[in-house]
């Protein structure tokens, strides 16, 4: 059996993932994984599912009939191996490690660049905001907190706890306020790469 992706991102609209999740389905695709957002009218569908062979999905009169009910462009592709930096070897299991900090511009680029100097891959990345009301010494505050989620492909050459201080280096006040956590040591993710 083939992994296969299918990505769709197209203007929102009832039961997209019932269309996908059907045509998958009527076709012995198994889903696996998958990923359904809503950006203001926009949507996005992201699936890996096991299928038989990718032909069997990419049909063209079938993907275009596909195409007409969900109301835009869908891909399907096999998925591949993920890619590797040059001269790098992994661990053979997955991490994963989740960051809470106040908002501030920059927190992604500044966590991404301590995972690129460190040679580490992201396989999925989660970021999103919400709203925080808490009491702090009698008074109420509201502030906006950032979540980061990552599962990540770790070099057998990384100590965990060296990475845990160049990310609370590279996030500073803002890792070290009051909702400021990172999951150390890194836990394992159970997929195998």
């Amino acid at each position: 059996m083939l992994q296969i992706v299918a990505i769709f991102f197209g203007p929102d609209k009832p039961y997209l993932l019932e269309l996908l999740a059907g045509f998958i389905r009527a076709r012995s695709g198994n889903i696996e994984d998958a990923t359904a957002k809503v950006y203001g009218s926009w949507a996005n569908l992201f699936v890996i599912f096991s299928g038989s062979e990718l032909a069997t999905f990419t049909d063209p009169d079938d993907k275009r009939e596909l195409e007409g009910l969900l109301g835009g462009e869908i891909r399907f592709e096999v998925a591949g191996e993920p890619a590797k930096a040059d001269g790098v070897e992994y661990r053979d299991r997955l991490h994963g490690f989740k960051i809470i900090t106040l908002d501030k511009p920059g927190l992604i680029a500044r966590t991404s660049a301590v995972i690129k100097a460190h040679k580490i891959s992201v396989v999925r990345f989660d970021g999103r905001c919400a709203r925080r009301d808490e009491v702090i010494a009698g008074v109420r505050e509201k502030s906006t907190v950032f979540h980061q989620s990552y599962e990540v492909r770790i070099p057998t050459s990384v100590d965990d706890a060296t990475f845990h201080e160049a990310i609370e280096a590279a996030l500073g006040a803002d890792y070290t306020g009051s909702v400021g956590a990172v999951a150390i040591p890194l836990f394992e993710v159970p997929r195998l790469y």
